[in-house]
């Protein structure tokens, strides 16, 4: 996937490369020589205003599942599917705009499909990448949040799932500060500490 790039900086304001940035459009990049060459289809191509710019495709199966940042690393993840062999074809895409009682999730086609606000990671990110691992026998997503746009601010998260739906069932940070971040915004799931842990911070964490 990639993104096309209309101004860098936030309203008018020319804060550079690694701020944010405003978008025409979010599309993909074809390649069928091993990426020796490539080509754009420009039917595949999601504007700025439904918040898909950044795509980040997974492939499950006999699809093709497709996680969406909005420009800028300013807003929330959004998930898309279609099937492999309709990669190409605009209208075949399934957006996810919500669940049902029991939890699965509901795809749609179309246009207002396309512009629903419902987001599978309801937090700002950058940077999202989703692998399989073997181990694990997971799916694992990894983002920087909760203000991807400044480094010095920026968290590293990460969730695991059997589902690429349900990627919430916990989450792994760097150290306790984003741990108490993410307990602080209301993220009740288990988190696991990839640092080392005193034992001087185990009343905070049982709190």
């Amino acid at each position: 996937g990639y993104m096309s790039v209309r101004t860098w900086g936030d309203e008018g304001v020319d804060d550079g490369p690694g701020s944010t940035w405003r978008c025409n459009y979010g599309a993909f990049a074809k390649s069928t020589d091993m990426g020796r060459s490539w080509e754009t289809p420009s039917d595949l191509r999601w504007p700025e205003e439904s918040g898909r710019i950044q795509p980040f495709p997974v492939v499950d199966g006999d699809m093709v599942y497709v996680f969406t940042v909005p420009a800028g690393r300013n807003g929330a993840v959004q998930l898309m599917r279609v099937h492999k062999d309709d990669f190409e074809n605009f209208a075949a895409y399934e957006y996810m705009v919500g669940r049902d009682e029991n939890g699965n999730a509901i795809y749609e086609r179309g246009y207002d499909a396309m512009m629903s606000d419902y987001y599978v990671v309801d937090k700002y990110c950058g940077g999202v990448e989703v692998m399989w691992n073997d181990y694990l026998e997971e799916w694992i997503m990894v983002y920087a949040t909760p203000e991807a746009g400044n480094i010095k601010k920026a968290s590293v998260v990460m969730r695991v799932a059997k589902t690429l739906e349900n990627l919430a069932d916990y989450f792994a940070v760097a150290d306790i500060q984003e741990a108490l971040e993410l307990r602080d915004n209301g993220i009740a799931n288990p988190i696991l500490i990839l640092s080392y842990t005193s034992t001087y911070h185990y009343e905070e964490l049982i709190g």
